[in-house]
């Protein structure tokens, strides 16, 4: 098992170091570039800058920023460390948790393993966590420090001010970031705060402290409070009452089928999830049964953080399983609303499902080895049979990974690549296109000539999307002769402003699907 880690996180490491543009597209350029402006601005996001959805505070940019000095500015390089340092930051909260709520080793290992492996190579899910820009790398890692905290809480059923404050402030910093914390983490750890309480009520229970249920509701005030406030775009959407069924079976269900990898050893998969399935299962029961058990409360409560492991233990077996109804809650979460609403259905807002089926299938695993300690044998071949089964799964994938991510490394062979080298061996530095290529092709040069974004090719205004104004004329300098590279299809939007701007055309070139034309200036603005 510790095999397969380390072989997934060598993959994933060697790839974002060695083979940063291997699958290269103009979301990843663009946050790849800003890492530089972050940089360029004292290491804070600049006004300048028309972001996407919210500004990057804890993210990869803002770490490639930090990182970006020290490798001679090589803007690639330093991306790709601070993916596999957020990377590796994730791994270690995930073991700290596990380790708190009682997996042993192994069971560590194989949430670890489950959690790289059950993706397909450079599909949304990798690039949230684990390549090139690892757009959610900071609120998985978020996530689990706040269940740390919560399940720290639980335990000695007091309020540790120091854990309260830092949260409240990790808080803050992720509302900067947009709503991704609230649906991942903040929104279902309440609701699992809220559920355990509503079950003890009813088992007629005594309730834990509760300041532990004002901090959990304070967290998701905060968070999204603070990104009412300051996220720069909130793109909302309608609800789809009327549709919903009719979305949830044509368009949510497939995308689900698409995040996991069905498409390796799929008879292997759909055995993991029906583990992890029963798994969870087996645990909701647990929880449910526990909380109506009559045991001494005033030693409980009272003395709960001077008992013995064993003694604990012999009172409660479950709080700290709570904690992970988190993930499926989640998961649960964002399935209704991409159903609810009209929003587009995308893969990455199912992150959790990696959590959830790695969490539960080592659940079967520890409940294994709790229920059946009187059949040795049976209970050993039935886990040594699950763990080879995740062994032989990881290695499998971390193959695959190989090939599709390092071997097969054709970013030489394509299009924005040859632009980037005819402009080189041209001298030329400064060039336009639309947003599908133009950060791609600046990165696939490693920032070393800039091709900046325009909203089409007839008007030749700036893209107000992942760019930064002080890229455009007035800012820029109009001095010099520039590139407009041009494909098949902005061609006839060219020739509109050729015949509005009768510009002087220096140079031509065809570059594979491109068409470069060469202007004795700069005739782009930033807004005309």
């Amino acid at each position: 098992m510790a095999a397969v880690v380390l072989a997934l996180l060598f993959v994933f490491a060697y790839a974002n170091l060695f083979h940063y543009t291997a699958r290269m597209e103009a979301d990843i350029a663009s946050e790849t570039l800003l890492g530089t402006v972050i940089y360029d601005n004292g290491f804070v996001q600049p006004p300048t800058w028309y972001a996407s959805t919210a500004v990057r505070v804890i993210s990869v940019p803002n770490l490639a920023a930090l990182i970006y000095p020290f490798v001679l500015q090589n803007a690639n390089l330093s991306a790709g460390i601070a993916c596999v340092i957020m990377m590796v930051l994730l791994l270690i909260v995930m073991t700290v948790y596990f380790r708190q709520i009682g997996f042993s080793g192994e069971q560590i290992l194989a949430v670890l393993a489950i959690t790289m492996a059950f993706t397909n190579a450079a599909d949304e899910f990798q690039r949230m966590l684990f390549l090139y820009a690892s757009y959610y790398v900071s609120h998985a890692i978020t996530l689990f420090l706040i269940l740390i905290f919560y399940n720290k809480w639980l335990k000695e059923n007091k309020m540790s001010w120091w854990t309260f404050v830092i949260s409240a402030a990790i808080a803050i910093l992720n509302g900067l970031q947009g709503m991704h914390a609230c649906l991942f983490c903040y929104i279902p750890l309440v609701a699992v705060e809220v559920l355990r309480r509503v079950v003890f009520l009813i088992r007629g229970k005594k309730q834990s402290n509760i300041l532990i249920l004002i901090w959990v509701f304070v967290l998701f005030a905060v968070s999204f409070g603070t990104t009412k406030v300051f996220a720069s775009n909130n793109f909302g959407a309608n609800r789809n009452i009327r549709h919903a069924f009719e979305k949830f079976i044509g368009e949510v269900c497939p995308t689900i089928g698409q995040t996991l990898s069905f498409n390796r050893l799929p008879v292997l998969v759909i055995t993991v999830l029906c583990a992890a399935i029963f798994g969870y299962v087996i645990y909701v029961i647990k929880l449910i049964k526990f909380a109506g058990k009559k045991f001494d409360e005033d030693l409980f409560y009272n003395y709960r953080a001077a008992l013995s492991d064993s003694k604990l233990n012999s009172l409660d077996k479950t709080y700290q399983f709570w904690s992970m109804m988190v993930f499926p809650f989640g998961f649960v979460l964002c399935v209704l609303l991409e159903t609810f609403t009209t929003a587009d259905v995308a893969g990455r807002y199912f992150l959790m499902l990696l959590f959830t089926v790695g969490t539960g299938f080592c659940l079967l695993i520890h409940r294994l080895k709790e229920k059946f300690q009187d059949y040795g044998v049976v209970r050993g071949v039935a886990i040594t049979v699950l763990l080879l089964m995740i062994t032989f799964y990881g290695m499998f994938s971390s193959a695959v990974f190989y090939k599709d991510l390092i071997k097969n490394d054709n970013a030489k062979d394509t299009d924005a690549y040859k632009v980037y080298s005819w402009m080189v061996e041209n001298g030329y530095a400064y060039g336009y296109t639309t947003f599908d290529y133009a950060n791609y092709i600046t990165v696939m040069g490693n920032n070393t000539v800039k091709v900046r974004a325009v909203n089409n090719m007839s008007e030749m205004a700036g893209c107000r999307w992942l760019s930064d104004e002080t890229w455009y004329p007035p800012v820029k300098s109009q001095d010099g002769a520039t590139c407009y590279i041009v494909s098949e299809a902005m061609a006839e939007d060219f020739n509109t402003f050729l015949e509005t701007y009768e510009p002087e055309i220096v140079d031509t070139a065809t570059v594979g699907k491109f068409t470069i034309y060469v202007l004795d200036q700069d005739y782009t603005l930033w807004e005309r």
